[in-house]
């Protein structure tokens, strides 16, 4: 079975992700993950097309047109998904509010990747993947499109003009902060925030330009992190944001 090229091609040059590049937290992951397969893929192509293509979704909206996992993550009585719980908390300590696991919850399941919402959720490259290993890279079998035909050939048409976007994207909206998620990929991050000084604090980076508060932080899921360590990081974003540089 193979995909309609046209809207995998279309998707692969527009969409970025979810939520609202009118809010003030932007968040910014390599690639979403996959839970289905082919017919998950054809879901979110018909999604996107119904939506106009447009570079931003609502998750929920999404999630309940293709999620193979039903209502998991969205609603009030959502599961903590890992990996945004401890974004959310960033978030949260970098506004100053409680981090429970109550007001986690709420925010993913309200808040996070809506389309009215004070974040977004961005990806560095388009298409989702079980994994970042080739024997996960279903696309050859799936498109006739050549630049599909691996990974690495994917990564080498894609990737430079997604880093260009993303960096228009930042300097034409001004978010208050950026949060680049996954250390092992900071050589993209420092492409998409183009001379920006990055400081070490523990384990993330910080950095700040034209008025945008950076940060890097390793995998939210890596081995060793806590939920202590993000909302610390989020009160140091905070301090950031509100200080002398950032009175705007």
């Amino acid at each position: 079975m193979k995909l309609n090229d046209d809207l995998l091609e279309t998707y692969v040059r527009t969409f970025y992700g979810y939520g609202n590049y009118g809010g003030p937290f932007w968040f910014v992951g390599m690639e979403e993950g996959m839970l289905g397969g082919y017919d998950e893929i054809v879901a979110r192509l018909l999604f996107c097309e119904n939506h106009g293509m447009a570079e931003l979704l609502d998750f929920a909206m999404m999630s309940r047109a293709t999620s193979t996992v039903g209502d998991r993550w969205i609603g009030e009585n959502a599961r903590i998904m890992p990996t945004w719980g401890r974004l959310i908390r960033l978030l949260l300590a970098a506004k100053g509010n409680s981090c429970s696991p109550q007001d986690v919850r709420c925010y993913q399941g309200t808040c996070l990747g809506r389309g009215q919402s004070d974040n977004c959720i961005l990806e560095l490259m388009p298409l989702p993947c079980k994994s970042l290993n080739e024997a996960d890279w279903f696309y050859s079998d799936w498109s006739t499109l050549s630049y599909l035909r691996s990974r690495s050939s994917y990564m080498k048409e894609v990737l430079p003009g997604r880093i260009a976007h993303l960096r228009r994207s930042i300097r034409d909206h001004r978010p208050a902060c950026v949060v680049f998620y996954g250390k092992r990929y900071l050589e993209h991050w420092k492409a998409v925030a183009a001379d920006t000084d990055f400081e070490e604090s523990g384990a993330f980076l910080f950095g700040e330009k034209d008025g945008t508060v950076l940060c890097v932080t390793p995998h939210p899921v890596a081995r060793g992190l806590t939920n202590d360590a993000f909302e610390r990081a989020g009160r140091e974003l905070g301090r950031m944001r509100t200080g002398p540089s950032q009175a705007r």
